[in-house]
């Protein structure tokens, strides 16, 4: 989404009270108009409690909220507000936390916060909301609500500030990927309990199959080959030298920000393997030319390590477009885990170039090798920004992925 301006902000629509801010207002609610005192904290439904954990993220940046404390501070509320409906209660949890909020800690008042409060508070909303920070707009938000700010005070400001957030169509695409997330959930059979798979690792060819396994939540650390893209044979090598290449700064040479196709990522590329393998290898989050990128890959292959070598077992999953021999790829990956770990269970999904007429994705086991299967994909959207454009392709495959070590074929 791009960055709401200045420009969007003069036309808002009307107020909305802490309800409405929050995404608690609007056709039927499940939340009582009021909570009898007796019932308080049982009655609570978990809307009211996510209320609670949103605004103390936006107004306690940083400062995690145990579930005691948030049982305490629901108590509290409703004790002192006995049967009172929910706006006035959200008014008043507003109101209890922004005295203690670190970013208001060096004002008398709300109503005489000045720019450093405004920014604190800005940043606040944008991470809790958003999860990201606001960037250079802020500057743009501070010359649209300094008059609000200064007449009417932070909470008049932060209760249209988080509506306005909320609004946007990045907050509703985030919306939307939750619950995404959510139906994922119920579509994909639940993680085995002892005797089962223990892990599920990403062996690239890009950040698809990290991003995939993240949103089943099948995904419990990061690896070297999360976010990277390269080739099959190029993953080998880096099994094949223990990481020495990958791991080496002297093999990279960054990207300039204005080549990067996303500016958050294409971060650097390993001129070594491009030289060897005649295509591109990039580098999409650890900048391996400083130290911070370098020391963030080094974690990462040392989680790989211990975990292909421990005693649990894994399932060691690849995605890749499909090649001139994706039999000879698969066979030879196959082998390369066996030297290089144990337990393993290796899949690989080869991607066909053109897309299944419908209404279904077509998936079929190709060859097997020892534990490892190799599987054929023909996907019914293509993907786009490590996700699939139609949410049956992920779950068609991961569902195929976790059988696949049963299939004879």
């Amino acid at each position: 989404m791009s960055e709401p301006t200045a420009g969007e902000a003069a036309s808002p629509a009307a107020p909305r009270g802490l309800r409405a801010a929050f995404g608690l207002s609007g056709g039927e609610s499940t939340l009582p108009e009021t909570i009898p005192p007796p019932e308080a904290l049982r009655a609570l439904p978990e809307a009211l409690r996510d209320l609670l954990r949103g605004a103390h993220r936006a107004l306690r940046p940083g400062q995690p909220l145990p579930e005691a404390e948030l049982d305490a501070q629901l108590a509290s509320l409703v004790s002192v507000a006995p049967g009172r409906g929910l706006d006035a209660m959200a008014e008043q949890l507003i109101r209890s936390l922004l005295p203690a909020s670190t970013a208001l800690a060096s004002t008398a008042a709300p109503a005489t916060a000045g720019r450093d409060v405004f920014d604190a508070m800005v940043a606040a909303c944008y991470q809790a909301l958003l999860a990201r920070p606001p960037g250079e707009v802020v500057e743009a938000w501070w010359a649209e609500f300094q008059p609000m700010v200064e007449q009417q005070g932070i909470e008049r400001f932060l209760t249209h500030f988080i509506a306005l957030l909320m609004s946007s169509e990045e907050f509703a695409t985030l919306v939307r990927r939750s619950q995404d997330n959510m139906v994922r959930g119920q579509l994909v059979p639940a993680l085995r309990g002892v005797g089962g798979i223990a892990s599920h690792v990403s062996l690239g060819t890009d950040g698809f199959t990290s991003a995939m396994l993240k949103r089943f939540d099948r995904k419990r650390w990061s690896g070297p080959f999360d976010w990277l893209s390269a080739t099959p044979a190029m993953i080998r090598a880096a099994l094949t030298d223990d990481f020495e290449t990958l791991l080496d700064p002297t093999a990279y040479a960054a990207i300039p920000f204005e080549d990067r196709p996303d500016a958050r990522f294409w971060r650097c590329r390993n001129l070594r393997y491009e030289d060897r393998f005649g295509h591109p290898c990039i580098s999409h989050v650890a900048d391996m030319t400083d130290a911070v990128g370098q020391l963030y890959m080094a974690r990462c292959v040392e989680r790989f390590r211990a975990n292909l070598r421990g005693l649990s077992s894994k399932l060691v999953l690849q995605v890749a477009p499909e090649g001139s021999d994706p039999g000879r790829e698969f066979q030879q990956t196959a082998d390369l885990l066996d030297s290089f770990g144990r337990n393993v269970t290796f899949v690989m999904v080869s991607l066909l170039p053109d897309h299944a007429e419908g209404p279904f994705p077509e998936i079929e086991p190709a060859l097997r090798h020892g534990p490892h299967r190799l599987l054929r994909m023909r996907s019914l959207s293509p993907l786009d920004n490590a996700q699939a454009l139609d949410m049956l392709d992920e779950v068609v495959m991961l569902r195929a992925v976790l059988a696949a070590p049963g299939l004879s074929g």
